[in-house]
């Protein structure tokens, strides 16, 4: 079970929930084993795409929030030294603190587009889409809006 936690027996359950219903505890189990071996290793490899997808969005998550933690710092510290001799400095800081913020945005955009393209595929898969799938999109949504926060 991987970072999800799908795993290929939860899928062929999902899929084929109406024609198990029908099947004896002895069948079903016989049924699921035999999809299993004729075609767990597809979806094993789709779960696993999907589960690559939940790992990237994650650690990207992670990057950002520690590079928008000492932006919002650097930002403070720049915004206090209006008014001073180096406020010059300040002035260009914040140009590059802008940049930084443009490319924030867009990292969350595309960390957004990957997260619902890991939900649809949980959906195409038959399965419901784990908590932590669904905490990661809401996790995404809070960090753009930080973002936007930024000065």
């Amino acid at each position: 079970m991987g970072s999800t936690g799908i795993t290929s027996e939860r899928v062929i359950k999902a899929k084929f929930k109406d024609y198990l219903g029908g099947l004896s505890s002895n069948d079903q189990n016989a049924f699921v084993s035999d999809m299993k071996s004729s075609s767990g290793a597809v979806i094993d490899g789709q779960i696993a795409e999907l589960d690559d997808i939940f790992d990237s969005v994650t650690a990207s998550m992670n990057q950002l929030n520690t590079a928008i933690t000492v932006q919002m710092g650097n930002t403070a510290i720049i915004n206090g030294l209006s008014g001073t001799p180096a406020a010059p400095v300040a002035g260009s800081l914040k140009i590059t603190l802008t940049a930084d913020k443009a490319h924030y945005i867009a990292t969350t955009e595309q960390m957004g587009l990957e997260a619902r393209r890991l939900k649809r595929g949980i959906t195409d898969l038959s399965v419901p889409v784990p908590a932590s799938v669904n905490t990661l999109i809401t996790q995404v949504g809070v960090l753009k809006t930080t973002i936007n926060s930024i000065p």
